[in-house]
């Protein structure tokens, strides 16, 4: 079960990360106020993160289970990171409207999910 919902969750993650890149680059007039540094960093993270969660999955025996379990808090450091630069008065913001901010929790909550199963075996 931890397989099948970290799977989904690091699907989501990367293929936002992507999304969003590729809007950013087909629509850059009207995304050129939200890519900054901090953003394109933000991104990179995510594909990184979500890889090494997948290559380390306790279950494939490739990498210690200390690389997932830090990829993971990796992973929500950065969504929680989201969260307080919505509601703070930055101006180029990761989560510029209602909607990114949905699926930033979606995600969060998800690693939170596996993390807690991750302990809890």
């Amino acid at each position: 079960m931890v397989v099948t919902i970290t799977v989904i969750v690091c699907g989501i993650i990367i293929g936002e990360a992507f999304a969003l890149l590729a809007g950013t680059l087909i629509i850059p007039s009207k995304t050129s106020n939200w890519i900054n540094w901090k953003n394109a960093i933000l991104l990179i993270v995510d594909i990184l993160t979500a890889v090494f969660i997948l290559i380390s999955l306790p279950e494939l025996h490739y990498l210690p289970l200390e690389i997932f379990l830090l990829s993971l808090a990796v992973g929500i450091a950065t969504h929680i990171y989201r969260i307080v630069q919505y509601y703070s008065s930055e101006k180029k913001k990761f989560c510029t409207n209602l909607s990114l901010f949905i699926v930033n929790d979606i995600k969060m909550l998800g690693l939170i999910a596996i993390l807690a199963a991750t302990i809890i075996r």
